[in-house]
């Protein structure tokens, strides 16, 4: 099949979309992207497996809401008329933001001009989308609750018209659902979805670039990832001074964001050890995870947080680094039910010190051969020494390793399925 994704971002390192599109690729498949440069300095380019990524550019801004706004009706009338001209079997659109594309044409009875058949349309949902609008964890506006709710409409018109819908994430038995259950209950029929975790491709994972890294003396908390928000670095940062632990950590700071300013200031605020690397290539990624003690994946609260499976809590799986993770969402009872890290209320103050004493309690039982019975924490949070020296062996086989190739397989069968339904 001919398809094209669409994205509004240039897709220079966006490591699930480029999985997708590799992955489909691998299956005969001939795929185009339509991506969306707002920094207008990202050539269209042909990858080396063959993938044509066509960028548009119009100048925004990432992270500002307004800008975002203003400029998204422009790049829609360009990637439209982009569509309008190719030839495809199905479109296939990242987000909330591109779904407008995928509705519009397959509303217009779009064909393709080879089989002279209606196109498919799969709508694949990284995030609830409404949830951006909560900003750190929570509406500010009566504009914004409006606005909210029109997306939540628009949402369900997208996903009940589209031919199929993935997500990233499904209730794996335990207390919490994922992104498929905010849909299905809400009406929508569960055999409309089809579920890609958003895991990480471990072929391509363990043969990234070595470079050369000093591992700080201190105990070192790693987050991995876009800088979008604050309130959760405020908070750590905080509590690190208050408990006097500032001496004893470090924190790596691995990624770029809108927020980073912001979050640098809340550094200096309170004297913290912070390095800030900027954007990373994601080939050498690897690098970082590895001179980690813990990730720290916390994010203020929202319902998209509740139903997430961030894509650093299964790649520190693989490396074997402990993660911290929200209470009570979904990546909590994956990451308690492999003993894998610890959860954390983010807005109890008081539950940050179990980080702290994670990585001291841990790095005591290393050092002596009898328990410090009076320093310890609840061991339902608490990662055990055989998870961190053998996870090789032990989790990332059982859980990790070729879990991408599963993924992936998930995703050839979707389109083979509509092969199917052609005959």
């Amino acid at each position: 099949m001919k398809i094209v994704m669409t994205a509004t971002n240039p897709v220079t390192n966006d490591p699930r979309i480029i999985k997708e599109a590799k992955a489909l690729n691998e299956a005969g498949h001939k795929i185009t992207i339509v991506a969306w440069d707002r920094d207008c300095k990202n050539p269209s380019e042909i990858t080396p497996e063959g993938i044509e990524i066509i960028r548009i550019p119009v100048k925004a801004s990432y992270g500002g809401m307004k800008d975002f706004i203003k400029n998204l009706p422009l790049f829609y009338k360009k990637a439209y008329k982009i569509l309008k001209k190719m030839d495809f079997d199905a479109i296939h659109t990242h987000d909330f933001d591109t779904a407008f594309l995928g509705y519009i044409l397959k509303k217009q009875g779009k064909k393709s001009k080879e089989k002279n058949k209606r196109i498919k349309w799969v709508y694949d949902i990284h995030d609830l989308y409404f949830t951006f609008l909560e900003t750190e964890g929570k509406t500010t506006s009566l504009k914004k609750d409006i606005l909210k709710k029109i997306i939540i409409k628009m949402d369900l018109a997208y996903v009940s018209y589209a031919d199929n819908v993935i997500t990233v994430s499904e209730n794996i038995g335990f207390k919490h659902d994922g992104l498929k259950e905010f849909y299905t209950n809400k009406g929508i029929d569960d055999d409309k979805f089809t579920i890609i975790w958003n895991s990480p491709d471990i072929k391509s994972f363990s043969s990234y670039e070595k470079i050369s890294l000093k591992k700080s003396d201190k105990f070192t908390i790693g987050f991995i990832g876009g800088l979008r928000t604050v309130d959760n670095f405020k908070k750590l940062f905080k509590m690190t001074l208050e408990y006097n632990y500032s001496d004893k950590f470090k924190f790596l700071i691995v990624g770029k964001g809108h927020k980073i300013d912001e979050i640098k200031k809340y550094a200096e605020k309170y004297g913290i050890d912070v390095e800030f690397t900027g954007q990373i290539d994601y080939n050498v990624i690897p690098n970082y995870y590895k001179i980690c003690d813990i990730i720290y994946a916390c994010y203020p609260m929202r319902e998209n947080i509740r139903r997430a499976m961030p894509l650093k809590v299964l790649e520190s799986q693989y490396m074997g680094i402990p993660v911290v993770v929200n209470k009570n969402t979904l990546f909590e009872d994956y990451t308690l039910s492999n003993n894998m890290g610890v959860s954390i209320d983010i807005d109890n103050e008081k539950d940050y010190l179990k980080i702290f004493e994670y990585l001291i309690n841990d790095e005591f039982k290393n050092n002596n051969t009898s328990n410090n019975t009076n320093n310890t924490i609840n061991t339902s949070n608490n990662t055990s020494n055989k998870f961190k020296n053998n996870v090789k062996n032990e989790i990332s086989e059982k859980y990790v390793i070729n879990y991408w190739d599963f993924q992936k397989n998930a995703l050839k069968n979707l389109y083979a399925s509509f092969k199917t339904r052609e005959q």
